[in-house]
């Protein structure tokens, strides 16, 4: 109210600034869940293929993020190690980093087990990106969830 009895009403604009990521490129990125015998368990498999301008990229990172009350079955992880599929991998702050060498134009895949350890309702999609650990700018990203057997780009 205002000395004379009446009111008044402000109005405010804020904007912000957002620089929205380049489109991505350099990587071809499919994923696929499906069900495995248990109830609690899921095969994932990411299949990528390297489309940049070059013959091959030469170390690649495939960085996927657990699903809310998932965890990796580590024996899949290592099988994937010991089978010379992947260089490295590295499990940390639900993430499962895949380490590679020499990705070529061919699509690979990449198959390995989640265990749903915690009972989570209304799972939000997680995050699966690849890129080139020289390159960052050549990647591609795609996200997952349970409730679909493939997943969208």
């Amino acid at each position: 109210m205002n000395s004379h009895g009446g009111f008044s009403s402000n109005q405010a604009t804020l904007k912000y600034n957002v620089l929205l990521p380049k489109k991505a490129s350099g990587f071809s990125l499919s994923l696929e869940i499906v069900k495995n015998y248990s109830s609690t368990i899921f095969d994932l498999t990411v299949t990528l293929k390297y489309t940049g301008i070059r013959n091959k990229s030469s170390i690649v990172v495939i960085d996927v993020k657990m699903l809310s009350g998932f965890t990796p079955t580590m024996s899949s992880i290592e099988g994937l190690e010991n089978k010379g599929q992947v260089m490295k991998t590295e499990v940390k702050n639900d993430h499962v980093l895949f380490y590679l060498e020499n990705v070529f134009g061919r699509a690979d895949s990449f198959p390995f087990s989640v265990e749903q350890s915690n009972l989570v309702f209304n799972i939000q999609p997680a995050p699966v990106m690849v890129y080139d650990y020289y390159k960052k700018e050549e990647y591609a990203l795609a996200f997952y969830n349970i409730d679909s057997s493939s997943v969208s780009e």
